[in-house]
C-alpha cells in the first residue's frame, strides 16, 4: 500500500512539474508527445524509487530525470531549466511542509504522530499535492509560453539564489525536527508566496524586454522607411530637375529650328 501511495504521489508531483515548466518554457513537443514522455518518466521514477538506497540519491535521480524531460521536450537556454526546475522543488517542498507541519501544528501533534494517523496523513499529502497541481495550473493558464525566454543571463541567475536559499533553509530548519511552531509553519508559507512572486517577476522582466526589443524594431523599421520616403523624395526630384532641362532644351531646339 505505501508503494503504491508513493507512485501516486511521484505522478502527482510530476503533473505538478509538467504545468510549471510548460508555462514558461516552449514546447518542442507536441502534447500528447509531452505526456507520453512525462507518462515514462512516471514509470521510471516508480521503478528507481523502489530500488533506489536513499532520499538523496532519489533527489539526484529525480533532478536529472527532470532536467533531460525538460530539455527533450521544451526549447530554451540550459540555465532557464534549471532555474524553473530549482523553483518547482522549491514550491513543492514548501507546500508539503506547510501541509504536515501545518496541520500538526493545529491538531497540537508532532509530525511522527501525525504520520501515524495513516487516513488523515494520507489525506493530507493527497490534498497538499493536489494543491500544488492546481498551483502549477494557474501559471500555467495564465502565463502560458507562447515563445523563446529572453531574460537576461545575470538576473536569471541572480534569482536563482532564491530558491536554492529557500531549500537549504528547508533542509536545515526541519530536517530532524518532529516539532515546529506555527511561527515556523507561517515563515515557511511567506517563503511559498515569495517563491512564487519570483515567478510573476521574472514574467514582468520577460514581457518588458520583449516591449523594448519591439520598440527597438519597430523604431528601426520607421527609420528604414523614412530612410527610403526621403531617398524617393530626393529621387522625384532629381527627376523632375532633369526633365524641366529637357524641356527647356527641346524648347531651345525648337526655336533655332524656327529662326532657319
Amino acid at each position: 500500500m505505501e508503494y503504491l501511495l508513493n507512485a501516486l504521489w511521484s505522478g502527482m508531483e510530476l503533473v505538478f512539474f509538467y504545468f510549471l515548466l510548460s508555462a514558461y518554457l516552449p514546447a518542442r513537443k507536441s502534447a500528447k508527445q509531452r505526456v507520453v514522455v512525462f507518462a515514462l518518466a512516471w514509470i521510471f521514477t516508480i521503478i528507481y524509487t523502489y530500488f533506489a538506497p536513499g532520499q538523496l540519491i532519489k533527489l539526484i535521480l529525480t533532478t536529472s530525470m527532470l532536467f533531460a524531460v525538460s530539455i527533450h521536450i521544451n526549447s530554451g537556454k540550459w540555465y532557464l531549466h534549471i532555474f524553473y526546475i530549482a523553483i518547482a522543488w522549491t514550491i513543492n517542498g514548501l507546500v508539503d511542509t506547510i501541509a504536515l507541519y501545518g496541520v500538526s501544528a493545529l491538531m497540537c501533534v508532532s509530525v511522527e504522530e501525525f504520520v501515524w494517523m495513516k487516513l488523515l496523513y494520507v489525506v493530507t499529502v493527497c490534498l497538499s499535492k493536489l494543491f500544488s497541481i492546481f498551483l502549477a495550473w494557474i501559471i500555467y493558464r495564465i502565463r502560458k509560453a507562447d515563445g523563446n525566454q529572453v531574460i537576461p543571463r545575470r538576473w536569471l541567475m541572480l534569482s536563482l539564489l532564491f530558491p536554492i536559499v529557500s531549500m537549504f533553509m528547508l533542509a536545515v530548519g526541519f530536517q530532524g525536527k518532529p516539532d515546529l511552531s506555527v511561527g515556523a509553519v507561517i515563515f515557511s508559507f511567506f517563503l511559498a508566496v515569495a517563491n512564487v512572486a519570483i515567478i510573476y517577476l521574472i514574467g514582468i522582466m520577460e514581457k518588458n524586454t520583449r516591449q523594448l526589443q519591439e520598440n527597438a524594431l519597430l523604431h528601426q523599421q520607421m527609420e528604414i522607411q523614412t530612410d527610403s520616403i526621403v531617398a524617393l523624395e530626393r529621387s522625384y526630384r532629381n527627376q523632375r530637375k532633369a526633365t524641366h532641362e529637357y524641356k527647356n532644351q527641346l524648347q531651345t531646339i525648337y526655336d533655332l529650328l524656327q529662326n532657319e
